[in-house]
């Protein structure tokens, strides 16, 4: 067992097993299974290449070998960055058929992120395609390796067929499988042990709620390390379906429309920011796009008028899903009414999903009151990856995962998620920790004091607003100022603050904490 994981208790496995939630089979193993009879359909393209079933599974054999000569070995860590394509469906598939264990890092990661994951997780590579990001990313590979001097750097471009057979792996189901990463709420991502077990259990049900078949094309337009894209039921339910996949480089109409027309896509997972941009362009973009039948709306949440909207332009086949990389998903049905989809987060993926809404006193709530979301099930982890004393605050001693969501429950089941308990902002799907930021900029030789909040956003549903206090003697800051110096500490580009304002002081409260909802007020009238 990997050091640091925090397994299930037996009694809980035992049920998961007896229940068939868990089917005791690798990632690789169900996967190669699944693809037996369909190995000359497409299960994998991009804007430059398109792959077999067969083709995939010798890609991912070839690159297993070459990962192995290079010393990768089964039960060891590695970081993967890379962007949306084949080769990222490659690299993953080669490194499940060797049994080593991918960090997923996010394209929009740099240096700050891909060094925290290495550190945390002991990792001797570090796995990136030169694509990742925009521009050249050797200044940002030096960084890391002057944070990392013995970690090894290996580009999948320079990646040649092994020579050599690939050993078996001698991973067990009940293993961690692959390392997702938290969207953050008090400093640097966590990193998220997910097993073969539960992983193909969260990707079984979500191909069972969403009915995905091997008729079915689904679009990846997310980063394809996200947990929204690869297994709800994403990537991996679809391959597990024999259906194909289609990477896009990225969300935008111009990138996405064309590939959706060419493969009649049928389904697709976005964030409203990016579902509402799809369905602006909808109407003066040439492209055909009636091969959809569910576009999956999660990652923040989608407001009644917005889901209204979606609707006028696509029809009824939009599905909120509200979930977490941690585990806990909940989904609308396909052909639930529209007063359900557009007002509700669904209802839970599994019927043994356990959730608890309860108050400040950690006692249950009763039905339509808020409070905050506690979970646990046969696919929500019991802990964080090497963080002991986040997993005492994020985990309760009987295993209920803390969402730090704020929700309510209807009579008839539903979920209705009203707010976050974390200090966390949700920009255009992606979860940025306010607390990450204020560190960073109180080291700024002009700044100091800061406060990092939420701002609503038409376009982005929130945008990141810093707050700074000036030093003494010092010249303002701006935007351009607070970008330049976040990029040069390494920070991920979505995580730079929109907006710069420049304040006298803060209020506070009697014990001293900054009062933020006032600048929450302040900043929504446009003042």
């Amino acid at each position: 067992m990997l050091e640091g994981f925090t397994p299930w208790p037996q009694k809980m496995s035992n049920a998961y097993k007896q229940k068939g939630y868990w089917l005791e089979e690798t990632i690789y193993g169900f996967l190669q299974k699944a693809a037996r009879g369909h190995r000359e359909k497409a299960a994998v393209a991009d804007s430059f290449r398109e792959l077999t079933y067969a083709e995939l599974e010798c890609e991912a054999e070839s690159i297993a070998s070459s990962f192995f000569e290079k010393g990768v070995r089964s039960g060891q860590t590695v970081v993967l960055h890379l962007s949306n394509s084949v080769a990222f469906a490659i690299a993953f598939l080669g490194l499940q058929r060797l049994g080593a264990i991918p960090v997923l890092a996010l394209p929009s990661h740099r240096e700050r992120e891909i060094l925290h994951f290495c550190r945390i997780s002991q990792a001797s590579f570090y796995i990136l395609s030169r694509d990742v990001q925009t521009g050249d990313c050797s200044s940002m590979v030096s960084a890391v390796l002057e944070g990392m001097p013995g970690l090894e750097v290996v580009y999948v471009e320079d990646m040649k067929r092994g020579s050599i057979p690939c050993p078996s792996s001698n991973s067990d189901p009940s293993d961690v499988a692959l390392l997702l990463t938290s969207g953050g709420t008090t400093g640097l991502p966590k990193l998220i042990p997910r097993t073969h077990n539960d992983y193909l259990c969260f990707a079984r049900e979500s191909v069972r709620s969403v009915r995905l078949s091997k008729d079915d094309v689904y679009l990846v337009a997310l980063p394809a390390a996200h947990n929204f894209p690869l297994a709800s039921p994403g990537i991996l339910g679809a391959l597990a379906s024999a259906a194909t996949v289609v990477f896009s480089k990225s969300v935008a109409p111009d990138d996405a429309f064309e590939l959706i027309q060419k493969y009649r896509v049928t389904v697709t997972s976005l964030v409203p920011a990016v579902a509402r941009l799809w369905a602006d362009a909808k109407d003066w973009m040439p492209e055909d796009l009636s091969s959809l039948r569910l576009i999956q709306v999660g990652g923040s949440r989608l407001m009644p008028e917005h889901s209204r909207q979606l609707r006028l332009a696509f029809g009824s086949i939009v599905q909120q899903v509200y979930g977490m990389a941690e585990g806990l998903m909940h989904l609308t049905e396909i052909g639930a009414p529209d007063e359900v989809v557009d007002n509700t987060q669904g209802r839970p993926l599994s019927v043994d999903d356990e959730t608890r809404v309860v108050g400040d006193d950690g006692r249950d709530v009763p039905v339509g009151s808020v409070g905050q979301l506690l979970v646990r099930g046969p696919y929500t982890v019991r802990g964080y990856f090497r963080a002991p004393e986040q997993n005492e605050r994020s985990f309760t001693g009987d295993g209920f995962y803390c969402t730090g969501d704020l929700v309510r429950l209807t009579p008839d089941g539903y979920i209705v998620v009203e707010g976050r308990v974390k200090d966390q902002i949700n920009r255009a799907g992606e979860s940025v920790s306010a607390a990450e930021i204020e560190e960073l900029l109180t080291t700024h030789p002009s700044i100091e004091d800061v406060a990092v909040i939420a701002v609503p956003d038409e376009v982005l549903d929130e945008r990141i607003c810093a707050f700074a206090i000036i030093a003494d003697g010092c010249d303002p800051v701006d935007r351009l100022e607070i970008r330049r110096f976040l990029i040069s500490k390494g920070l991920a580009s979505f995580k730079i603050p929109d907006d710069v304002r420049v304040l006298k002081g803060f209020p506070v409260t009697a014990a001293g904490k900054q009062i933020k909802k006032p600048f929450w007020i302040s900043t929504k009238n446009g003042k």
